[in-house]
């Protein structure tokens, strides 16, 4: 065959890939159909940690949100009373609270099938209990993922066009800058297709979903956002390129709320606490511990910049260390590796102060990492382990803007009766009236 021939034989194979990859891309969104055949009569109940209403009543009257539109203006809404001098595990604990027993050991005497997904501090109960991550727990049960979870979530090349989805739909059609948020709405989907997957492999009566995301871009965005509220400290640059990074998560969850309210369905969205403006700001640098113990030889990462299980020793899930963090130790000579890591930790110092920088503790399965210095780093370099680093190539630094109020917020896609002067702990009243 002629050399021409061949290379234009080439040439159409790998556009006829090209666009086959293109057109796989383009449907992704919409394959949530075809993929999952979810129960056709349910309740289910979608927890925003820190969703503010101030936001989505905005989003609402400029119509950017019209599936939440429909189910605040044409179901039942409520702000409602929060504690916001809890953490956010203590705040959806309360919700799931039911007198003096929880929700979930109520819905158990019920006979009610139930799942949770991400919802904090579950008892280990329900056809399916995924823990939030930061909890360290293992999912239950054991089983979750079977081979089509597999071929859906954990295939190198689904997750490679998926994350290409989201890079090309959040930096190329809105600012390139909106590429911070890109970990957010991959998380946003990933949450989502699991829940789908859940619910159909499981067919709960009730299924629950807990999204972090909202306080996390609430903090650290609020003040692009409301930036005649902090004004010393917001220029019209930063203004441009995060102003919209709130209200973009907001209309990409609309979306995915749009999946879920069909006429056979009760959806409950709730908020387990609102925002208010932190002026002025907190800076907090957090140290990307995974980094060092990378550095220290104790932890790899894959192709993926996941962390890569097979070949680590020592890992981490938090994003960095702010107050405190668990390492993990996996695998054999945990305590040779134990002893390794705390006389690491114990004998680092901050130069050129000399400053100790961590306190160390023990738990069973590694050590309680906690910052000995402020949560403004001024020294330049630290030293650990016969290294030195700069502070600058390990620090996460995060303005934080927002702090939690007491108004959460209820919204149900059905005309309901809410208690007076609704509080957190009414969350399970107006559930089991629902479901009776």
């Amino acid at each position: 065959m002629p050399q021409n021939k061949i290379m234009g034989l080439k040439i159409n194979l790998a556009i006829s890939v090209l666009l086959i990859a293109t057109f796989l891309l383009l449907l992704y969104p919409f394959l949530y159909n075809f993929l999952f055949q979810v129960p056709q009569k349910e309740v289910i109940v979608v927890g925003l940690d820190g969703g503010d209403y101030e936001t989505v009543k905005s989003l609402i009257d400029q119509s950017k949100v019209p599936n939440l539109r429909k189910i605040i203006l044409e179901g039942t809404f409520a702000l409602y009373r929060s504690n916001p001098d809890v953490d956010s595990y203590s705040a959806w604990t309360s919700i799931a609270a039911c007198n003096e027993t929880s929700l979930w050991e109520t819905l158990k005497e019920k006979n009610a099938s139930f799942g949770t997904l991400y919802w904090p501090n579950v008892a280990d109960a329900g056809l399916f209990k995924v823990p939030d991550k930061f909890e360290y727990k293992k999912e239950m049960p054991e089983d979750i993922y079977d081979s089509k979870a597999l071929l859906i979530f954990k295939n190198g090349v689904t997750e490679f066009f998926r994350k290409a989805y989201w890079v090309i739909k959040i930096m190329f059609p809105q600012n390139k800058n909106e590429k911070d948020l890109v970990y957010e709405f991959y998380s946003l989907d990933r949450s989502a297709r699991e829940f789908f997957y859940l619910r159909e492999k499981f067919k709960p009566e009730i299924s629950f979903l807990v999204l972090s995301s909202p306080f996390r871009i609430e903090q650290y965005f609020w003040m692009y956002s409301h930036p005649e509220r902090f004004n010393s400290y917001v220029t019209e640059k930063e203004k441009e390129r995060y102003g919209k990074m709130i209200d973009n998560y907001y209309i990409e969850l609309d979306d995915f709320l749009g999946k879920l309210d069909k006429s056979n369905k009760t959806v409950i969205i709730i908020s387990n606490r609102g925002v208010k403006d932190n002026y002025p700001p907190k800076i907090v640098d957090k140290i990307n511990v995974n980094k060092i113990l990378k550095g220290m030889g104790l932890l790899e990462f894959d192709y993926k910049d996941d962390i890569d299980f097979s070949k680590t020793k020592t890992y981490t899930l938090d994003e960095g260390l702010d107050q405190n963090l668990k390492i993990f130790i996996t695998g054999e000579n945990s305590d040779e590796i134990k002893k390794e890591l705390k006389s690491a930790f114990d004998d680092s110092k901050s130069i050129p102060s000399n400053q100790k920088i961590f306190t160390v503790e023990d738990f069973d399965n590694g050590i309680i990492l906690k910052r000995n210095i402020s949560l403004i780093i001024e020294d330049e370099r630290f030293s650990i382990s016969n290294k030195t680093y700069d502070f600058k190539d390990l620090i996460l630094r995060r303005t934080i803007s927002a702090i939690p109020e007491e108004n959460g917020f209820l919204a149900i896609n059905k005309k309901v009766k809410l208690p007076d002067g609704m509080a957190s702990e009414d969350f399970c009243k107006v559930l089991l009236n629902l479901i009776s």
